[in-house]
């Protein structure tokens, strides 16, 4: 408790400081999100009279994680710089109110954006198993799959250039993003297996990856983690509000995205022997959703749905190794080898015979 009203203190004076039009501003009580997050996140409101008038925000303070996580590790500074960005564009990201990468502030970087008042899908438990979600009517929730799917569109079809994402791809050391990518998850590999245990079925799923890229393909900003527990929707509509969790950014061809959403909702449900809730649009309709809304083509999807799912398998490896450690599961259990991920990696290995 003395160390959440220290923090409280410290965020209060930094947040005056940059703010000085804002008297006697003051932070309320620290609460979490329900939601896991990759960083430390902190939510709280902040009040203060302003020519006269009182007022009050509902703030977020995302923390950089602690410890070796997930992810080898974190950019804390590319996921604000991409909320930054996107700030004038159709893409519905929250407003940014700074970062401090100065850790004498509060013991760690930050940054601070705005909260949205909304809600959002669990992963756990699944959100097609419990949660508002499955009071939602056939309509609505088929509704909430059409308006992500074009927030989805919206980033793909980003002027990124002028942005300056351009950062986002080492041309130098990498022909092409999707090299980079490949790249990027081989070494997390070996980093999540140095942590844990090998994880042999995947070596050869990568070899094929490395030598069957697509070519010529086109280059967008992608989203990286586009699934529906990253998106806040309205109270009382389908609308989104919010599109969230940037820190897998990047370029590449933009149909990585929407391979992503399929591989990311079939682990909740087929990989986990779930039915799907009722009036959800067919990959099918999904995929020429996005087309038409991207303005990109969905050819490549098939490559790319391997690649997701490799990359899933990978970090699910990871947060095996971290839950079993935590004492969520023994050793015996191999829940960093068979989890949610395995059915749908070993679908995928079947179908391009990979062995």
């Amino acid at each position: 408790m003395a160390e959440q009203e220290q923090l409280r203190g410290k965020l209060q004076q930094w947040l005056a400081a940059r703010h000085p039009e804002r008297e006697g501003l003051t932070i309320s009580e620290f609460t979490s999100p329900e939601a896991g997050a990759s960083n430390e996140t902190l939510l709280f409101d902040i009040s203060w009279t302003e020519q006269g008038a009182s007022q009050t925000q509902a703030l977020v303070a995302r923390l950089e994680a602690s410890g070796e996580g997930i992810f080898p590790e974190y950019d804390l500074p590319l996921q604000y710089r991409t909320m930054q960005r996107l700030q004038n564009t159709p893409v519905k990201v929250p407003t940014t109110l700074g970062m401090e990468m100065d850790t004498s502030v509060i013991g760690k970087p930050f940054f601070i954006m705005e909260r949205l008042h909304g809600r959002y899908m669990a992963d756990n438990p699944p959100y097609q198993m419990e949660g508002w979600l499955t009071q939602e009517s056939p309509q609505v929730c088929g509704a909430i799959w059409e308006n992500a799917i074009a927030q989805m569109g919206a980033v793909n079809k980003v002027d990124w250039e002028p942005l300056g994402f351009a950062d986002l791809w080492d041309n130098k050391t990498f022909a092409t993003p999707l090299q980079q990518q490949l790249a990027y998850y081989e070494s997390f590999l070996a980093w999540a297996e140095i942590l844990g245990r090998p994880f042999p079925k995947l070596h050869p799923v990568l070899a094929y990856l490395k030598n069957n890229q697509p070519s010529n393909e086109p280059l967008a900003l992608c989203w990286g983690d586009a699934k529906p527990p990253n998106l806040m929707i309205a109270e009382n509509s389908a609308d989104i509000i919010g599109v969230l969790d940037w820190e897998m950014v990047h370029l590449g061809n933009p149909v990585h995205d929407l391979s992503w959403w399929f591989v990311l909702d079939d682990s909740l449900t087929k990989g986990l022997g779930l039915p799907k809730v009722d009036g959800l649009p067919d990959r099918q309709k999904m995929t020429a959703l996005w087309e038409q809304h991207s303005g990109h083509s969905a050819a490549e999807l098939d490559y790319y749905e391997l690649l997701s799912n490799f990359q899933f398998a990978v970090i699910m490896h990871r947060v095996g190794t971290r839950l079993t450690a935590q004492g969520y599961f023994k050793p015996e259990d191999q829940f960093d080898l068979n989890n949610n991920s395995t059915l749908l990696i070993d679908e995928q290995m079947a179908k391009f015979g990979i062995s």
